[in-house]
């Protein structure tokens, strides 16, 4: 059965088994993983087809919604970002069921709008191999 999404959320933590606290102004995250994969075929394999075996992983958050100034999980984000230091997030898919590991943030961007709430747009990418939650 599929997981239903709409319990989903970003956590932030100050360590990888640290307890996650939801970020507010969330509307959107999503965390694609892909890996690479090397060509080590040679023009004398026997049956004339490529071989590949895996190579370096990796995935990045994206993540969209409100900005909140005053929720402390953004301001770690915030933190990181300017300080260019590493930072602790899990993406569940529903109230227990995603991904955690230790992120870069590679973006964040604030929108300023003349009505209505801030967007807010995070991206970070995966430091490491990710936990399954």
């Amino acid at each position: 059965m599929a997981n239903a999404g709409y319990l989903g959320s970003l956590g932030q933590a100050t360590t990888l088994g640290g307890t996650y606290t939801k970020v507010d102004g969330i509307q959107e995250a999503s965390l694609p993983m892909a890996a690479d994969e090397v060509d080590v075929s040679a023009l004398k394999d026997a049956d004339g087809w490529r071989r590949f075996i895996y190579a370096l992983g990796g995935g990045e958050i994206s993540a969209s919604g409100h900005y909140i100034s005053t929720d402390t999980q953004q301001g770690n984000i915030r933190s990181a970002f300017i300080n260019k230091t590493t930072t602790f997030l899990q993406v569940l898919t529903n109230a227990t069921v995603g991904f955690k590991g230790e992120f870069l943030i590679v973006a964040f961007e604030v929108g300023a709008p003349v009505e209505g709430a801030s967007p807010r747009t995070i991206r970070a990418r995966l430091t490491g191999a990710p936990t399954v939650v």
